[in-house]
């Protein structure tokens, strides 16, 4: 991810689909347990994290605008659709400082939330860089690899997405830079697995890879989140590499849900003649598959969505 261009929230976008767009009766190795997100920050405090999320969830006014903390919560139930129900998917948000944690640590995180009746059904790291691996290097590329390698290895010992980000090097922001001082677009085009910062190996490891940007289309002035493609390890389900999807009107983190919709609202190019996703076919349905078993593992300041939401903070 380019620098400043989205990371921390388009992990937290992930956590808020998962919960949103994911089948309530998706199967758990213990039915009674409360299917849970795992959000790792370690880039922003718990309670930045709940703003972001209120925020990418309702549009309607700033956080710091509503009159009462009933109101807010409100309007993250009923515009945010974010409401708690028996066996919907939680999300927890668990706050380290920069190198607190390793790789192996994440598995006492797990276990205890698993002692408290949650199964994480996913688990998201903000961001890779910052945490420590458990086999230690003094090399920082010998040290993401070895991150990426253990991350990994917990994704498959849990069966459950292990979701991270990191930035490009900077090659590849200046040739954004560049680019967009003489008034190009689609300039997430321009960038590929060679700006991917300091160590090949991440790209390596994982099943599925993009690079990510915001850009605003000259001529409408509309901010979109550009998503180009650079690795799928499976059959790809897609014919898209690169789109364009539109955040909400403005709002710079709020992007417009278009999954209910019978078109995408994405689009193919940042250019002067835009082509919608939709109009080269139907978006079709769902490629989700409900998951067969999910698992769960040490809390440092936890915060509970069901609480939260429910006024109990």
């Amino acid at each position: 991810m380019l620098t400043g261009g989205y990371k921390s929230s388009m992990l937290l976008q992930c956590a808020r689909w998962v919960k949103l767009y994911n089948k309530p009766q998706v199967k758990r190795r213990d039915p009674s347990s409360t299917p849970t997100v795992l959000v790792v920050s370690t880039e922003n405090t718990t309670e930045e994290e709940v703003t972001r999320l209120i925020n990418m969830s309702t549009a309607d006014l700033p956080i710091n605008e509503y009159s009462s903390s009933d109101d807010l919560l409100k309007q993250f139930k009923s515009l945010g659709k974010m409401n708690l129900k028996d066996s919907e998917v939680d999300i927890v948000i668990q706050y380290y400082a920069n190198n607190e944690l390793n790789t192996e640590d994440l598995y006492g995180v797990i276990n205890d939330l698993e002692d408290d009746n949650r199964e994480v059904v996913a688990l998201i790291v903000d961001y890779i860089k910052r945490i420590r691996p458990a086999e230690p290097s003094t090399d920082e590329r010998i040290q993401l690899k070895n991150v990426s390698n253990e991350l990994k290895t917990l994704a498959i010992k849990f069966d459950i997405p292990v979701i991270t980000a990191n930035q490009i090097n900077r090659a590849g922001n200046m040739a954004i830079d560049a680019a967009a001082g003489e008034g190009k677009e689609d300039l997430a085009r321009l960038l590929g697995r060679a700006n991917i910062a300091v160590s090949w190996d991440l790209l390596e490891n994982v099943d599925w890879a993009a690079i990510i940007n915001m850009e605003r289309e000259k001529r409408s002035g509309t901010l979109y989140l550009t998503i180009k493609r650079i690795k799928m390890r499976y059959k790809d389900l897609s014919r898209y590499q690169y789109i364009n999807h539109p955040f909400a009107a403005n709002s710079t983190i709020q992007l417009i849900d278009d999954i209910k919709m019978d078109k995408s609202l994405s689009i193919l190019s940042l250019s002067s003649d835009m082509v919608g996703v939709s109009q080269y076919g139907s978006k079709g349905s769902m490629t989700s598959r409900e998951r067969e078993s999910i698992s769960t593992m040490e809390k440092v300041d936890l915060f509970d969505m069901d609480g939260s939401i429910n006024g109990s903070i």
